[in-house]
């Protein structure tokens, strides 16, 4: 299913303005390579005052998948409403070294190519060591 802007069911099934205390909304890259507009639109219902930021989630499979991030789709969502950019490494522990100087590298190449310019500070690098057998 593809997502329409005039489609407005379905977004009101996306619609954050009832979570007053949400601080951070949290996708996978693939996800915001996907479906940008509906990102965007959903970012537009949020209504809480202490909402702060978006956290870019890669996984150790998406990490050297050339795609393109929907930068723009972010600085339009910034020019309504600031926010902290958080690009989060997803791996098991042993590729924690190598998936954090890829992640590193690849956010620094985005810095040189102005594509982040919009944001008031660099964007937070992070990451989560996860354990994909358990549940």
């Amino acid at each position: 299913m593809e997502y329409t802007e005039s489609d407005e069911g379905f977004l009101q099934d996306f619609d954050l303005s009832r979570l007053h205390s949400l601080q951070s909304i949290e996708v996978t890259a693939s996800q915001t390579c996907a479906d940008a507009p509906l990102l965007r639109d959903i970012f537009f219902t949020i209504t809480s005052p202490v909402f702060s930021e978006i956290v870019l989630v890669f996984r150790r499979t998406e990490l050297f998948r050339p795609y393109h991030i929907p930068f723009e789709t972010f600085r339009e969502m910034y020019s309504k409403r600031k926010f902290r950019l958080v690009f989060c490494l997803e791996v098991l522990k042993k590729y924690r070294n190598v998936g954090l100087n890829v992640m590193r590298r690849r956010m620094d190449l985005e810095i040189a190519r102005k594509r982040l310019d919009f944001l008031a500070s660099p964007p937070t690098l992070a990451i989560r060591e996860r354990n994909f057998w358990k549940s």
